[in-house]
């Protein structure tokens, strides 16, 4: 996702939030980018993604064994040497890794400006434009009435921000959601789909997290000011695939 206004690197600890929330920008930071605890003027609260980065992701693994088995294929060239090939390729995850998150980063920069009728990037490429087709069909089919787009959140001991809260249409119900936007390089399989869902336990944790936050952060003319989240009756994951087309799931039980 994009970088959100308020969250910030804190040295060694990942991404956290300023409680209250104020800027960040103008805080000094050391020669990796990051802040030192010592020059945080207020409370550092966590992120939601970052307090669920200590969770075991078991898909994960199967997931990194498979790009390091497909780029050990895709070479065309496989060593006789098993060491060879190990070093030449157990890092082939990180490769994709870093493509899909430029990719997702542009995909929800795309959808905070189709949201809000702001102009596009003069120039996108293929996959862009894809992933903006298949953001204006969940536009199109849920019919979104926006609350907040890409709002921090505070809830107790941590901060995250939604993508959108909006009443839409899911599943034949309308009503205020928390919603946010997965890129998938690939649309899953669908006999995986029916057993294990859409989205990964940790975006359902994720969601739940934000659906669950008392309070937003919203930039006014004096500042930011922390004032009461919309109430909502769920969350939605929406993915959104390379071949212009969509997919979703509610989260409703939180």
């Amino acid at each position: 996702m994009t970088s959100p206004k308020l969250a910030f690197p804190l040295r060694g600890r990942g991404r956290h939030y300023p409680y209250p929330p104020q800027d960040p920008s103008g805080w000094p930071r050391n020669q990796w980018g990051s802040v030192n605890p010592d020059d945080v003027p207020v409370e550092a609260v966590p992120s939601v993604t970052n307090v669920l980065s200590v969770c075991d992701k078991p898909g994960l693994k199967g997931w990194a064994a498979e790009q390091a088995l497909r780029s050990l294929y895709e070479s065309g060239h496989i060593p006789l040497d098993v060491e060879r090939a190990i070093q030449s390729h157990k890092w082939a995850f990180n490769d994709v890794s870093e493509r899909r998150a430029d990719a997702g980063t542009r995909a929800h920069t795309l959808a905070e400006r189709l949201t809000q009728d702001l102009p596009l990037p003069s120039s996108i490429s293929e996959e862009d434009e894809a992933y903006a087709d298949a953001f204006l069909k969940f536009w199109s089919d849920t019919n979104p009435e926006p609350l907040e787009v890409e709002v921090t959140m505070y809830g107790d001991g941590y901060a995250g921000t939604a993508d959108l809260i909006a009443n839409l249409t899911v599943n034949f119900s309308r009503g205020p959601r928390v919603v946010d936007y997965k890129t998938r390089g690939e649309r899953p399989d669908p006999k995986k789909k029916a057993r294990y869902g859409l989205l990964y336990d940790e975006n359902r944790m994720q969601l739940a997290a934000l659906a669950h936050c008392p309070q937003v952060a919203l930039e006014g003319s004096e500042g930011w000011e922390l004032l009461p989240a919309p109430q909502v009756e769920g969350a939605v994951g929406v993915a959104l695939y390379p071949d212009g087309t969509y997919d979703l799931e509610e989260v409703a039980d939180l």
